[in-house]
């Protein structure tokens, strides 16, 4: 499959060829069958991460399963296997749901997932443990399926209660938080009843899927659509329409959140890379979401009065089937203007003309020269018949020359005034043209960065970290090795981690202070410190109340993330010592016997109880 994609910045017309292990992956995509490679490779592969770096991604994420996996092995049946392997994962790898947490790599660094990457995981854990574990999709969701004794069980793994779970009690707010509100309650529990199971390649093809849509609203189509095409060659049968189901919601809420934020262009180039893909009674869908984006498009046009602009997003609009009596005003409204404009230009002869007219090249060349002679004292006026000289002759470098200029001096005022979404519209519009000013270079990457990053600036001296954070990410977009941007990055998501562990939430805490050290190794012993600190704080509230399974479990995932954390080493001992003399009490001998190997042996006080209770 070859996907046309229309960027913002340039046009892509090919995609890179397959890598060894991609063409591997597509050649058993059929059969859906893994020869050659693993599952865990080949969802990393699709979570993002390079052929190169897959062996150590996959050496540290199996390294954090193998507790989990080593606590399951101890266990004598299947079933017991399978519980206890969820729990183990819930306790040491998976720690907070978050609905886009596909990639697995992303779990591995922050504790984040979803149900996909859950299942993956639980899938790959399970390897030589349960058989008969496979993977399992409905409309709007993704489980693992096992055999024991016959009798097939679900395994919810985003939960650690999750193994054989009694579907009847799910409630409407659960459903509602795992389909992130994309559906109604009543259309995910319906969509369970369709659970089909399928190869262990439709996983690594959602992954994929659900990455584009990531990549997408990010503003990095042009690896949206890579990863749309690798997926669509590892589907296949009733795998290609499941996925395709399960692609066209996610770009409809992709583009419907886009809409909400104001980002109408990137929803718009979300939605034809959608359609790129897309058949059947999905494309219809797409086709309307992207008429009314385009609606959005035209009236924002309006507002900043580039008619020429608001008339072709009108007109792209009508054609993809959209009627409605706003659209018909908009229209008028924008010819109105333009017939105004272009009276003012009468010696280019350029009103009424259409880029097919054999004047129109000629006329475009006096609109640019035109634009370039307003440039100093009418900059509006220069763009906007820049902008209709380009529309009369797309590949007038002349023309493409004009509103470069004018879009650079447009975007240094907006810059000025720290309208950023504004200079990033401007830079957007212009970097497909910047080539004609050869052998010159514009900076408009760095204008729009500057921008941002320098904006960002204030919101970080006010503490306030969401904004300086959102701010420097939109500078990253076009700046993505500066080095101040990203070690400002680093220390904002470092404070907004601090504050998280301050008040005791090591899971909201934990992504931010990784994302901190990934950008700034420097603060490695800061990072591990305050995750420390947050779970040695929990641990107290928990002894306090004389909770000590779950002083246990906040130990051990402070461990995790500080295993030389002095208290965290002190307070493990202790709180094994008062949750063994707690079993004791109760006689639940069975349960003492599996924290042996954990305990102190030097306690002989403990140990001697343990042998004449328990024998």
């Amino acid at each position: 499959m070859l996907l046309l994609v229309l960027l913002a910045a340039a046009k892509v017309t090919s995609l890179p060829p397959l890598t060894p292990l991609e063409r591997s992956l597509a050649a058993h995509a059929r059969d859906g069958k893994l020869e050659g490679t693993t599952l865990l490779d080949a969802a990393l592969l699709a979570s993002g991460v390079s052929e190169a770096d897959i062996p150590a991604a996959a050496k540290r994420l199996r390294a954090a399963l193998a507790p989990a996996i080593e606590r399951a092995r101890s266990q004598k049946s299947e079933a017991a296997r399978g519980r206890a392997l969820l729990v183990g994962l819930h306790e040491t790898v998976l720690r907070r749901y978050q609905l886009n947490a596909t990639a697995l790599d992303q779990v591995e660094r922050t504790g984040e997932f979803n149900c996909l990457s859950s299942a993956l995981l639980y899938l790959v854990a399970a390897e030589g443990l349960l058989p008969s574990a496979r993977g399992v999709v409905t409309p709007h969701h993704a489980f693992v399926h096992v055999t024991i004794d016959g009798k097939t069980l679900d395994v919810e793994t985003t939960t650690p209660a999750g193994f054989d779970p009694d579907r009847s009690k799910l409630t409407s707010v659960q459903a509602q938080q795992l389909s992130g509100g994309d559906v109604s309650a009543e259309t995910f529990l319906q969509g369970l009843k369709q659970a089909e199971e399928l190869p262990s390649l439709s996983l690594v093809a959602a992954v994929y899927s659900n990455r584009a849509i990531a990549l997408a609203r990010e503003g990095d189509t042009a690896a949206a659509a890579l990863a749309l095409d690798r997926g669509a060659r590892m589907a296949t049968g009733a795998l290609q329409k499941r996925l395709a189901d399960w692609r066209a919601s996610l770009i409809s809420k992709g583009a419907k959140d886009l809409v909400e934020l104001g980002r109408h262009d990137d929803a718009r180039r979300l939605l034809e890379l959608g359609l790129e893909v897309t058949e059947g009674s999905h494309r219809a869908l797409l086709r309307k979401s992207l008429a009314i984006v385009h609606h959005h498009l035209g009236l924002a046009a309006a507002e900043r009065k580039d008619w020429a602009s608001a008339l072709t997003h009108v007109e792209t609009a009508t054609s993809l089937g959209f009627q409605h009596e706003g659209l018909a005003q908009l229209k008028t409204r924008a010819l109105s203007q333009l017939a105004a404009l272009e009276g003012t230009a009468e010696r280019c002869h350029a009103e009424g003309l259409s880029p097919k007219s054999p004047a129109a090249k000629e006329a475009a060349a006096c609109l640019a020269a035109l634009a370039e002679e307003l440039l100093e004292r009418d900059t509006p006026g220069s763009l906007q018949y820049a902008r209709r000289a380009l529309q009369l002759s797309a590949a007038d470098k002349d023309a493409e020359a004009a509103i470069v200029f004018a879009l650079d001096r447009q975007a240094r005022a907006e810059s000025a005034a720290s309208r950023c979404e504004a200079v990033e519209a401007l830079v957007s519009e212009g970097l497909p043209h910047a080539p004609a000013l050869a052998p010159q270079q514009w900076d408009g990457k760095r204008l729009a960065g500057a921008c941002w990053a320098q904006r960002s600036q204030v919101a970080f001296s006010q503490g306030k970290w969401d904004t300086a954070a959102a701010e420097l990410g939109r500078a990253r977009v076009f700046l993505p090795g500066d080095p101040t941007i990203v070690q400002s990055l680093a220390r904002v998501e470092f404070n907004r981690g601090v504050d998280f562990a301050n008040q005791g939430a090591c899971d909201e805490a934990r992504p931010h202070l990784m994302a901190a050290l990934r950008d700034e190794p420097a603060l490695g012993d800061k990072v591990t410190t305050a995750l420390g600190g947050c779970a040695g704080q929990r641990a107290n509230k928990a002894a306090r109340a004389g909770d000590w399974p779950l002083v246990l479990a906040e130990v051990r995932r402070g461990l995790r993330d500080a295993p030389k954390d002095e208290g965290l080493q002190q307070n493990l001992g202790i709180a094994l010592h008062n949750h063994a003399s707690t079993l004791l009490s109760a006689g639940r001998c069975d349960e003492v016997r599996a924290l042996l190997p954990a305990l102190d042996a030097k306690d002989e006080r403990l140990m001697n109880a343990v042998r004449q209770a328990c024998p």
